[in-house]
């Protein structure tokens, strides 16, 4: 089966997560993002420094909003075990599906990817000034792509359960 490459929302918050490195990053107690990768139970860190955070929404007109959420292993930006979870949501209800992506190693390359397939549930949505607090949920199947431009490797996939509750940030453009 022939896939396409990721999608370059997929790429962006890669390259906008990768512009963290250099920063020290806590950890925020009441976020939760949690799950099990091929049965293996996980749980991730959403992280600030300085009014930052790896879970932002933006608006891209009226009634559409994109939220990116970006959970960590420890409470430290590093690449190695971060998942990735992409959605928007215009007047209420989520346009196809979210990109989830989980990043095995120590690079942004290989990782593993959905490309919009799975069953996303958006459970609340709540947008209140500068913050928004979002709950859903995913179950789906991620393919291994070796580089950011190549096609997946079906024969090469993890099963992922996750679960999230978090509080995100407004970003202005």
């Amino acid at each position: 089966m022939h896939r396409s490459p990721p999608t370059p929302s997929a790429r962006i918050a890669c390259v906008a997560g990768a512009a963290l490195l250099a920063a020290p990053l806590i950890g925020l107690a009441s976020d939760r993002i949690e799950g099990q990768i091929d049965g293996d139970a996980r749980s991730w860190h959403v992280l600030e420094f300085e009014g930052e955070s790896t879970a932002t929404f933006h608006e891209f007109g009226h009634g559409m909003i994109g939220v990116s959420i970006q959970g960590h292993q420890e409470p430290r930006f590093q690449v190695q075990g971060t998942i990735s979870i992409d959605f928007t949501i215009m007047n209420d209800r989520v346009l196809d599906g979210a990109e989830v992506a989980y990043f095995p190693e120590r690079s942004m390359v290989p990782n593993y990817a959905n490309e919009g397939d799975g069953r996303f549930e958006l459970l609340t949505s709540d947008i209140s000034g500068p913050e928004a607090r979002f709950e859903g949920r995913f179950v789906g199947t991620l393919v291994r792509f070796e580089r950011m431009d190549d096609v997946a490797d079906p024969d090469d996939s993890i099963e992922v359960e996750l679960y999230f509750d978090v509080t995100a940030t407004r970003e202005e453009f």
